[in-house]
């Protein structure tokens, strides 16, 4: 199942760069704590040990709109939660941007949904008892679902992020579902900013 999410998220990927405008590549690097929604904010960067995400991933733009922008991206990364486990993340988002102009600069200020297969490595060692013996488990990983909703601010090629990622199923047994809150920082290559290269070139004889 993991293997036929995967392929679909890339054929859509392939199908779509073929008629809409495609920002080339985005590095993201992100810091995650486990907490529900909104809660231990400040913790992201301040009481608690950081562990750390780094993602790469692309976008096109559904539409070119050069107020209300649609796009989606499809990402893939490596998170490390410390003691915990390792995260191997490939997912697709959702996106909605609204263009402002503060003293003649252009700011986008957005909302995200993504969804997408999540790949996890504990990092002890994973036990279970069979005929009496302990015999070690789980050396492969586990194949997870994520969900992932957050709000995002844009300047140029930079945006900065706040995100809360569901891992499911975390233990089946007692704990179903993951949070973790992230704060991100992103840089975009070659961005096209929801506005075809026709629109560019409108714009440069007006």
């Amino acid at each position: 199942m993991r293997y036929i999410l995967i392929f679909l998220l890339l054929w859509q990927y392939n199908a779509q760069a073929k008629t809409l405008s495609v920002n080339p590549c985005q590095i993201r690097v992100s810091a995650i704590r486990p907490a529900f929604p909104l809660t231990k904010f400040y913790g992201v960067v301040g009481d608690g040990p950081i562990h750390p995400m780094i993602e790469v991933g692309t976008s096109f733009n559904w539409n070119h709109s050069t107020k209300n922008c649609f796009f989606q991206s499809i990402n893939m990364g490596f998170a490390y939660h410390r003691f915990l486990q390792s995260l191997l993340p490939v997912y697709t988002d959702l996106n909605y941007m609204r263009i402002i102009t503060l003293k003649k600069q252009k700011v986008g200020v957005g909302l995200s949904l993504g969804a997408g297969y999540l790949h996890s490595f504990p990092l002890t060692d994973q036990f279970k008892l069979v005929n009496g013996v302990y015999e070690q488990v789980g050396r492969l990983g586990r194949s997870q679902a994520m969900l992932k909703i957050g709000a995002f601010i844009s300047f140029k090629q930079f945006t900065f992020g706040y995100n809360n990622i569901i891992q499911t199923p975390f233990v089946k047994s007692y704990v179903p579902l993951m949070p973790y809150n992230c704060l991100s920082l992103s840089y975009t290559f070659n961005s096209n900013c929801c506005v075809s290269q026709t629109k560019k070139s409108t714009d440069a004889t007006k």
